[in-house]
């Protein structure tokens, strides 16, 4: 199984860090608008939720950018941008179904996460643990693990048990 950045918004504390970081990572600047995650408030819904590239199977930014700018590296199978065949004009990023794309504040080129080539730094940063690189069985035992902690705390505080 090939493993990739998943998310859990369920520990989210919508600190930050890890734009911070992977800001620096990629601009060498402290410059949430450069980085390629972003954290999203849900006012509604009552949480923070990372908003990161999925490194789509059928990436509809692909398919729609006019020069084959947006490809998938042979080697790594990672989702990559070549800058010289890029127009800037950001087709890529209405094409994505997840808002996961944004353009450059300075540069026009769409920023979209790469995973650091298979070591994000932004999961090195997330003290919550809300990041994690892993493969979808992973994700699934993490849940389950999870499920259950939030079972234990439940009937700690006098809940029931569903």
């Amino acid at each position: 199984m090939k493993e990739r950045l998943m998310i859990s918004p369920e520990v989210c504390t919508g600190c930050r860090a890890c734009e911070i970081t992977c800001s620096f990572a990629k601009e060498r600047a402290f410059w949430p608008q450069a980085a390629r995650i972003a954290v999203i408030k849900m006012e509604a819904e009552g949480y923070d939720r990372p908003l990161v590239c999925r490194q789509c199977v059928k990436p509809a930014c692909a398919g729609a950018c006019p020069t084959g700018a947006l490809a998938r590296d042979d080697d790594s199978g990672l989702l990559r941008l070549d800058e010289d065949l890029c127009v800037g004009c950001a087709v890529c990023v209405e094409a994505c179904p997840f808002g996961a794309m944004r353009m450059h504040p300075e540069r026009d080129m769409p920023l979209f996460c790469d995973t650091c080539d298979g070591d994000p730094a932004c999961v090195k940063r997330c003290t919550t643990k809300a990041l994690f690189w892993g493969t979808t069985a992973d994700y699934a035992a993490r849940a389950g693990q999870q499920r259950e902690l939030h079972r234990k705390r439940w009937q700690g505080m006098g809940g029931e048990e569903a």
